[in-house]
């Protein structure tokens, strides 16, 4: 019992500390886009083609990422002998702490780009000659 219960405590409770954020985030942002698509394709000022194909990837990656979160925690919580013990518990949050804090801020920086690409005709199709501009000069700079 002492080998799993370190096993929990050092390799488990992390790693799930820090997958689980990034789950419960990506399937939260996902649904904040989701509502920024939606409003740009009732607001009709760029393509609705675009928006509502961002609705069918919002949608998926909602359903997929929850997905993801939920049978993680199931497989963990009812079929594994892990985050039974309070310290584990504890190591768990502090590292979904410290997963936080490098994600938010990412987070927020992709819902500005979402809610231009959503509603700024034009938006969309300058963010994709910059990145083909960047990834052009990174080519040339082999």
């Amino acid at each position: 019992m002492e080998m799993v219960y370190l096993i929990g405590l050092i390799v488990i409770s992390p790693l799930w500390g820090m997958l689980s954020t990034q789950l419960f985030l990506q399937s939260w942002l996902s649904f904040i886009n989701l509502g920024i698509c939606l409003i740009g394709f009732i607001r009709g000022k760029t393509a609705r083609r675009d928006n509502l194909i961002g609705i069918g990837v919002c949608l998926l990656s909602v359903a997929l990422f929850s997905a993801g979160l939920w049978l993680g925690q199931w497989i963990l919580a009812e079929h594994s002998p892990f985050g039974q013990t309070q310290s584990e518990n504890v190591v768990y949050w502090v590292f979904c702490a410290i997963s936080a804090l490098f994600m938010v801020p990412q987070m927020l920086k992709r819902i500005g780009k979402s809610w231009k690409q959503a509603t700024v005709p034009g938006e969309r199709e300058s963010d994709y000659f910059k990145n083909r501009a960047k990834m052009a000069q990174n080519d040339a700079g082999r």
